[in-house]
């Protein structure tokens, strides 16, 4: 919810994306649940690497995304990369301090 709000993309299409760990369909399943419920379209792009949904985002000129991942952090570990505006990752230069 707060991305969707902070970014203002409620009445916009955003995309998410899962990597294959265990935890990844029920965060994913949730984050949705969450960016539907304040507003915004989803493009589900079920199990997808970053580079994935970069592409989408890019491809469908969406505003923003998300991917369900925790890199190569140990496979009990999970999190979320957030992606707003021309692909940019969201960070602490772009938003994620607040």
């Amino acid at each position: 919810r707060a991305f969707v709000d902070y970014y203002g993309f409620a009445r916009a299409k955003i995309a998410v994306g899962q990597d294959m760990r265990l935890s990844s369909p029920e965060l994913a399943k949730n984050f949705i649940r969450g960016a539907q419920e304040q507003g915004a379209d989803i493009l589900d792009l079920g199990q997808a690497s970053s580079p994935m949904v970069h592409y989408a985002i890019d491809r469908d000129r969406l505003v923003g995304g998300a991917v369900i991942s925790a890199s190569h952090a140990a496979k009990e570990i999970n999190g979320i990369k957030l992606i707003t505006r021309n692909t940019t990752p969201v960070n602490l230069e772009t938003g994620l301090a607040e």
